[in-house]
């Protein structure tokens, strides 16, 4: 949140030339820099009202971290957007049709071809991005051989099956340190 604005629309902007994907990361960027500034200004207004019976609102808070960030927020909307038309005038928003074939990926039409229910697709799907978040980490869930063509990864069938358990878990631990990272809960002894 400290970082100046011509920092911010370079980094942004670099981010967007080197990978696409990087207009993913930004939602991520905004509630991180909203969670930081909150714990700020949590921290000053603690520090300020020592003593005192005053407590500041959480709302007043959130919406002081949103004005102060607000610029910040306002200019990665402008640069997406200007990434967005930049791609759709030269053509370049949709994937080919050829890309991706039913050798590489048997699972990437089933929706279309009523194969599958949209709740399969988001079973077989979140176990596939829970393996590629666990590969992240260096943690190989299936082999190195991650491909999931020529039925290296088994499709699933119903939510019985216990590979669903990868994305669950992956889950709720990703809400908890985004609501640990929000709210900043004390471990053990209560601080002052």
């Amino acid at each position: 949140p400290n970082v100046p604005l011509v920092a911010v629309a370079v980094l942004a902007t670099l981010g967007l030339l080197t990978a696409e994907t990087a207009i993913f990361q930004f939602p991520a960027i905004v509630l991180t820099m909203m969670a930081i500034r909150y714990r700020e200004l949590l921290a000053r207004e603690k520090n300020d009202s020592k003593g005192k019976e005053e407590k500041p609102s959480q709302q007043s808070l959130i919406i002081e971290s949103i004005v102060t960030l607000l610029p910040r927020f306002i200019l990665l909307v402008l640069i997406s957007t200007m990434y967005l038309i930049y791609r759709h005038y030269n053509d370049t928003l949709s994937i080919p049709v050829g890309l991706f074939r039913p050798a590489e990926n048997p699972f990437y039409d089933k929706l279309d071809k009523g194969e599958w229910t949209l709740e399969r697709r988001i079973m077989n799907y979140s176990y596939i991005l829970s393996m590629h978040i666990m590969k992240s980490f260096g943690v190989e869930v299936v082999g190195f051989s991650h491909e999931y063509g020529f039925d290296c990864i088994p499709e699933i069938q119903s939510f019985q099956d216990y590979r669903l358990l990868l994305p669950i878990s992956l889950l709720f631990l990703f809400e908890g340190m985004a609501a640990w990272s929000w709210y900043g809960w004390k471990m053990g002894s209560k601080r002052t």
